[in-house]
């Protein structure tokens, strides 16, 4: 008994010609493009949302357009992490900003590998703290948020600088691309310290809003650890326990912007900071962030 055809747009037995394609079968005339309507004979076509149309229609009304030039990426094309779709080949010439990752338009990859604020977007650009007067302001308001995490100051006012890339360098013996720097005074008596004082908080000038905050809280966290005369920790401890307290204010701010500069801190791939990061975020998952703070001040270590 002969089999028989119905069409998946009419639903009728088909008895002569018909067309075999996305798994059912169709009456020549009723194979349509979901843009303009008509019938589409020929073998190439797209699909969208299960629908058939035009190569044509579907480049001019349904494709995603590059972000860059505004072409129709009808093949295969890139993706960052905010969304931004974009044509392979532009991710091969144009170079990424500095704090985003995002292509930034009239720039190559050679103006990337000077230093990390060499190449900045638009979206950066637009939010940089670049003032010594916004950064106090900030800087302020961050401290209020690190005593809410159980992490009382003794001293709140200490100098703010916003420093220079030269300047940075200068601070922090050639590393290439420090953000922050906390300097302090240790005051000793009869060998041991004593106690100590914050003489300053350095942060890179330029840097978006929101990685300035996360940069920020780094530092004062490193600023609570000298004021406690928590002097003695591993590297790997103590930078460990300021990008978690970074990683904490991002995630609780929980923007798309933060996430993004959370995701880095866990993904770092550097020993001492992703590395610490990591070792200090499991023992808070284990014992929690209050036991943390807690074992940091009876007995200036952290917990087992």
């Amino acid at each position: 008994m002969p089999t028989t055809h119905l069409c998946k747009s009419c639903g009728q037995p088909i008895t002569g010609r018909y067309l075999n394609a996305l798994n059912a079968d169709w009456h020549p005339e009723h194979f349509c493009c979901t843009v303009c309507q008509q019938p589409i004979t020929d073998a190439r076509f797209y699909v969208h949302e299960g629908r058939p149309c035009h190569p044509a229609c579907y480049a001019n009304s349904l494709a995603p357009r590059c972000t860059h030039c505004n072409k129709a990426l009808t093949g295969q094309y890139q993706i960052n992490s905010w969304g931004d779709r974009y044509c392979s080949d532009h991710a091969q010439t144009m170079a990424s900003c500095g704090y985003c990752g995002r292509l930034v338009p009239h720039t190559t990859k050679r103006m990337r590998r000077r230093s990390i604020e060499a190449v900045r977007c638009d979206h950066c650009a637009s939010t940089a703290i670049e003032n010594t007067p916004q950064a106090k302001l900030l800087m302020t308001n961050l401290i209020i948020w690190v005593e809410a995490q159980g992490m009382g100051f003794r001293q709140k006012t200490f100098r703010i600088e916003l420093l220079d890339r030269a300047d940075f360098i200068s601070r922090k013996s050639g590393r290439r691309d420090p953000l922050g720097l906390t300097s302090s005074t240790r005051f000793m008596r009869q060998k041991r310290v004593d106690h100590a004082k914050i003489e300053s908080v350095a942060i890179l000038r330029g840097l978006p809003h929101t990685l300035f905050e996360g940069v920020c809280i780094h530092e004062l966290g490193h600023v609570w650890l000298v004021q406690q005369n928590i002097v003695n920790l591993p590297s790997l401890d103590e930078e460990g326990f300021c990008e978690l307290l970074a990683y904490r204010h991002y995630i609780e701010i929980g923007s798309n912007v933060d996430l993004f500069y959370a995701r880095g801190i866990a993904e770092n791939s550097d020993a001492v900071y992703g590395g610490g990061f990591r070792k200090l975020k499991r023992l808070e998952e284990r014992v929690g962030f209050a036991q943390i703070i807690k074992a940091l001040l009876r007995k200036k270590k952290l917990p087992l």
